[in-house]
């Protein structure tokens, strides 16, 4: 569905009012620019913009900045003076090069030649500078529109001479909104649920709402909540209202049953472990409002609200933060479901190994206290992939080499014992600045200590000058 209803017009494109206002505000008064850079995530709408201001900008008659559907120019099924390149294959030199000398040749038809560079995020540090001047200074027929999800990448050199656009995310509301009236073109009978759940699990994108519904669909005309869930894989609000009284109540065997009970019904844990974060998020959010968090039914809402009414924000905050955890070890774990049970059972409060049937005084642990086994595996488990995405191979070496027993964390201080060869690596500059900035995001603060190393006596070896074999000494030690 989002091939067939992707948007031909600026009317057309939803969530995006601003920028829809500033480009046919450009296209009205013909002050256009020579490049253009659409930024924001995946199905926020930023290549059919830049289609869309294509056909404008070279339509002959534009009503209301829109291209008017009517005339040779809009009509033409492939027009020769719109240009789409795919970066991400063709991220080379040559392809610029190529890019560079076509562009001085004039408009077959239309009065613009548009490029329109998809993904340009990707293109290599030689295929930037080949395009730098041309983008800089291109014909006054040409007009560039570049396309990325990923800004950041981009060099400095290249984002000064664009007119930035960031596209966001749309809400919600405006999604759901977008999908019923798409449903109702194709004769799709849903439940305002059904319709909600999907537009949520969208998450901003219009592309993956429509993907999700195409599936959702294929199973009849008439939609209810239980279709999508069991489709999508999603779990009911009241999966994770049960989980949560279970561990706001320190019931250890009603949370294992219920989590052995999701995974025979075929949830995987990761969904369910991200559906309890985004759950007790919305818990959070309705006890500190008192208000309906977008993307909820109102039936939910009351649950919810009924739930966040006996629940303290500091049991929330450790049991969000729990889920936090878990979620980084989850990815990684050959046994996710034990990783997630875990979590859930350290939330609840035990006395002698019984759990506790009342916790209206529920004692947390304090911020000095000392972090258990699978938290500080977790920490350094984050190091390694952290060091990992900057390409510090060398000081990656240093942590995969660490048996678990050389690191612990009490309080806010993580100490790392190393041998002598690795504390020098750690205390280098670099590298420590790197680590302080690396356990600043895990609120910690590394502290390396030297692991003391036993001196081998000279006498041990002895016999070697008993046998007549010349011995050396190196920093305290023999060899032959």
């Amino acid at each position: 569905m989002y091939r067939k209803y992707r948007p031909f017009s600026f009317r057309e494109l939803i969530g995006q009012d601003i920028i829809v206002q500033a480009l046919t505000s450009q296209i009205k008064t013909g002050k256009i620019s020579h490049a253009y850079l659409f930024t924001g995530s995946r199905g926020t709408g930023k290549t059919s913009t830049a289609r869309i201001l294509a056909r404008a900008i070279n339509c002959e008659s534009p009503v209301e900045g829109n291209p008017c559907g009517k005339c040779a120019q809009c009509k033409l099924s492939a027009n020769l003076d719109i240009i789409e390149l795919d970066a991400a294959s063709n991220n080379g030199v040559d392809s610029i090069r190529e890019l560079r000398d076509d562009v001085s040749y004039l408009p077959s038809s239309g009065k613009y030649k548009v490029y329109i560079i998809d993904e340009v995020h990707m293109l290599s540090a030689s295929a930037y500078n080949a395009l730098l001047k041309t983008l800089e200074e291109p014909p006054q027929h040409v007009i560039f529109v570049l396309c990325t999800t990923n800004p950041e990448k981009i060099s400095a050199t290249i984002l000064s001479r664009c007119m930035r656009f960031d596209f966001h995310l749309v809400p919600v509301e405006i999604l759901a909104k977008h999908l019923k009236t798409i449903l109702g073109k194709e004769g799709v009978k849903a439940d305002d649920e059904a319709v909600m759940h999907i537009a949520k699990l969208g998450e901003g994108s219009v592309r993956d709402m429509l993907s999700i519904a195409d599936r959702c669909i294929t199973v009849g005309s008439d939609l209810t909540i239980e279709k999508v869930l069991d489709i999508t894989g999603t779990g009911r609000t009241d999966d994770c209202l049960e989980i949560t009284r279970a561990a706001f109540g320190s019931q250890p065997g009603a949370i294992i049953q219920k989590i052995e009970d999701l995974a025979s019904r075929g949830r995987s844990i990761p969904s369910v472990s991200s559906d309890l974060a985004s759950f007790a998020r919305d818990v959070m959010l309705i006890k500190a409002t008192g208000e309906n968090t977008p993307g909820l039914t109102k039936d939910a809402y009351v649950k919810i609200k009924a739930l966040a009414d006996t629940i303290p924000f500091d049991f929330l905050l450790s049991f969000v933060r729990a889920l936090g955890q878990a979620d980084s070890e989850i990815r990684y774990s050959l046994s996710p479901k034990t990783v997630l049970e875990c979590a859930l059972l350290s939330v609840c409060k035990f006395d002698d190994g019984i759990a506790a049937p009342v916790i209206a005084k529920r004692e947390y642990a304090s911020p000095t206290a000392v972090r258990s086994r699978e938290e500080v595996l977790s920490v350094i488990g984050f190091i390694r992939r952290e060091l990992d995405k900057r390409n510090l191979n060398r000081l990656g070496g240093v942590f995969s080499s660490l048996s678990p027993d050389s690191c612990g964390i009490s309080g806010d201080v993580l100490t790392i014992t190393v041998e002598s060869k690795y504390f020098d690596i750690l205390n280098e500059t670099k590298n420590k600045g790197c680590l302080n900035e690396i356990c600043k995001e895990k609120n910690l603060k590394p502290v390396i200590v030297k692991k003391e190393e036993p001196v081998q006596e000279d006498g041990d070896l002895d016999f070697l000058n008993e046998s007549g074999l010349e011995v050396e000494i190196v920093s305290g030690r023999k060899r032959r």
